[in-house]
């Protein structure tokens, strides 16, 4: 009986093993397709950023957090959409480090100036550094977040950094861009806003 547990113990420790090389091709994957989605400035690799000692800005608005084994600590989250992305840092290989709310970016709305904490900052193994913010699709394209993605795009990559604005499947504003509209949809649409 002990000699027939024994034998088993491999093949459950591969079965694990090929789960876990399976989670980071997967989170890799993941983690490519946006960096493919990114705006990227004309000048990469600017000053390279020392992670150690950094500490999130902000505290998330909920008390979700999530254990990163990379990063030895909680990180916490406010979306199942930030979850699924912290969790693919963690797992994958191409990701080197990682903070959430990084960073303060000033921008204007509505006449007033405010300040945008994105979600994370990312450093993959050729010490390129982008940031992530993950919205709900149908927020992608309100004012609000648009306002938000335009500084960003302008403060970071000054600084040689990318930034991609996503849901949590990874569907970016240049997924949103390349949609084609119906004809009739908007026809209607227009009809609606001409009559407002």
């Amino acid at each position: 009986e002990r000699a027939a547990r024994r034998a088993e113990r491999p093949r459950t420790r591969r079965r694990r093993d090929g789960e876990a090389l399976r989670r980071a091709e997967d989170a890799d994957a993941f983690v490519r397709d946006i960096l493919r989605k990114s705006t990227w400035p004309e000048r990469l690799r600017g000053r390279a950023i020392d992670f150690s000692g950094m500490q999130p800005l902000r505290d998330c608005r909920s008390e979700r957090s999530w254990f990163s084994r990379s990063l030895k600590r909680k990180v916490g989250y406010d979306s199942q959409g930030e979850r699924r992305l912290i969790r693919a840092l963690d797992h994958g290989a191409m990701v080197t480090d990682f903070l959430e709310q990084p960073l303060e970016i000033p921008y204007d709305y509505q006449g007033r100036s405010r300040l945008y904490v994105p979600d994370v900052l990312i450093r993959v193994d050729d010490d390129l550094f982008f940031v992530i913010e993950i919205k709900a699709r149908q927020r992608l394209a309100d004012d609000l977040t648009l306002a938000k993605a335009e500084a960003a795009e302008r403060h970071l990559g000054a600084r040689g950094i990318g930034y991609c604005l996503a849901d949590a499947e990874g569907f970016g504003l240049s997924d949103l861009r390349a949609l084609n509209v119906d004809d009739r949809f908007d026809r209607a649409l227009q009809l609606l806003l001409a009559d407002r």
